[in-house]
């Protein structure tokens, strides 16, 4: 494979604990910029690699909807030279620190990121662009790392210039490469442009079709995924999208590694967006935070399960479960419902639909809501609802469970590894309910065990504590990852 040849340029040359170089490269990084759930990570990883006491630097372009003068973004260096193809381009780079210091946030400005649509039609080549953007960038500025992170589809042409450069410019050489995959779905599909590129039909992996995910799949050192699970789902068929084959080939590189949450960010005992802050300890001020968010949501202010989503509109989220179940449970139970999030205009018409029929019951929020609203909802929930048709990873369920909010979710991909079902009456043991194939059927039996469960308070309290205790933070996941650094170095 691509990156074989050089893993072992410096082996032997790390002793003891020396301190690690890594490049995150992502299209995203909260809270400079974020999309998805990679902007988390993006945040997350680096954070706790520098808490851990290695030197990660994130680096993204600099688009227009990122607030330099909020977040301190300064210019660092000026008409950095990028050969791209025949052309020579010049970027600035502009820098910030992640909060409180921990890591280096790096931004590359040029013209093709001016744009408020980052997913436009000119979004494949924006990211082949940005690939070469960053590794001339790094070597202009001499900062040699460890590793190259790179992630997700955006990212893949870093893969294929890295491997390219490396026969070319001994200064390459003994850089490591590891890929993770976010969301298979989404792929990086084009139409090659060789020339402009500066890269020749030689350069690619996949013979057969120009899919940035499959390069970065075939050419890495090491592929990682977000979860032992999804890794592998991910060999199969049914979730492989048309990789299978190419991962089965990879399949001893292939590592899963569930994400974590950001533990200061998501801490309802010190979360000041909060109407009211609180802990396992004194569980029942989570309560306030539910009357307050009826009176915000113009619901009546009831002790009756209150059951929210926050996620994408798409079918990958299993929302046509959702719609499927919904109108008959509430018409024949007392709970409510509220879903906060953007996409599928089917999706948005059907929840305003039910928002009609059931105004007393339901909230159809169908629009790019705040982090704080966001947060307010997990602490203000009783159940998360996250019926998957696949999950690589998830980051809702974790997030409900840090506030005490019971998920529901399908047993597929990080839901599958991260939630553990609720079991046993006297002695309930468990942090959220699971349900397995992916039907109506299914969901609404889980769904009924969990309202039933409710009127059980101590025993729902218990489950909800049980979800708050688990430990989902980066460090742990962070120490897994520079295992794989070790690994490919």
């Amino acid at each position: 494979m691509g990156g074989k040849n050089t893993t072992t340029a410096r082996a032997g040359s790390r002793k003891g604990g020396k301190k690690l170089k890594v490049l995150f490269t992502s299209y995203e990084c909260a809270p400079f910029f974020k999309r998805g759930g990679l902007g988390d990570v993006a945040l997350g990883l680096p954070k706790a690699l520098s808490d851990l006491g290695h030197q990660p630097r994130v680096i993204i372009p600099l688009y227009p909807d990122i607030n330099r003068r909020k977040w301190k973004i300064k210019l660092w260096r000026k008409n950095i030279p990028v050969r791209f193809g025949k052309k020579k381009e010049k970027v600035n780079i502009y820098r910030t620190n992640l909060p409180l210091n921990r890591g280096i946030a790096l931004f590359i400005s040029h013209p093709k990121f001016n744009t408020k649509n980052v997913f436009d039609k000119k979004s494949f080549e924006r990211y082949v662009f940005y690939s070469k953007c960053v590794l001339d960038f790094i070597r202009h500025e001499g900062w040699k790392p460890d590793v190259l992170h790179a992630n997700d589809w955006h990212t893949g042409a870093q893969i294929i210039y890295l491997n390219k450069l490396k026969k070319e410019d001994p200064w390459y050489e003994g850089i490591g490469m590891l890929y993770t995959i976010h969301n298979l779905a989404y792929q990086g599909w084009g139409k090659p442009n060789y020339e402009k590129w500066g890269l020749e039909p030689s350069d690619f992996q996949n013979k057969k079709q120009i899919n940035l995910m499959s390069e970065g799949i075939l050419g890495t050192d090491i592929i990682n995924t977000v979860s032992g699970t999804y890794a592998k789902e991910i060999l199969t068929k049914a979730y492989g999208n048309g990789l299978e084959n190419f991962l089965k080939k990879r399949k001893k590189d292939l590592y899963g590694i569930v994400n974590g949450v950001d533990e200061e960010y998501f801490n309802p005992e010190t979360d000041k967006e909060l109407p009211r802050r609180y802990s396992v300890k004194n569980f029942n001020k989570k309560y306030d935070n539910k009357k307050a968010l009826q009176k915000k949501l113009k619901l009546p202010v009831a002790d009756v399960p209150l059951i929210s989503m926050i996620s994408r509109l798409a079918h990958q989220k299993g929302f046509n479960l959702v719609m499927d179940i919904m109108p008959g449970l509430l018409k024949n139970n007392d709970f409510q419902l509220v879903v906060m999030g953007t996409g599928d205009k089917k999706i948005m018409d059907a929840l305003h639909a039910l928002e009609k029929e059931y105004p007393k019951k339901v909230r159809a929020l169908t629009f790019f809501g705040s982090p704080a609203l966001a947060k307010f909802i997990y602490a203000g929930s009783d159940m998360f609802l996250m019926p998957s048709r696949f999950e690589p990873c998830g980051l809702g369920q974790l997030i409900s469970m840090r506030y005490g909010t019971v998920p529901v979710v399908r047993k597929t991909g990080g839901l599958k590894d991260t939630v553990q079902n609720v079991s046993g009456s006297s002695n309930v043991k468990g942090t959220g309910f699971q349900f397995e194939k992916f039907n109506a059927r299914e969901f609404k039996t889980a769904l009924v065990r969990a309202l039933k469960l409710y009127d059980k308070k101590a025993a729902w309290k218990k489950v909800a504590k049980n979800g708050m205790r688990v430990d989902s933070t980066w460090k742990n996941a962070a120490k897994k990852y520079i295992n794989l650094y070790k690994k490919i170095i």
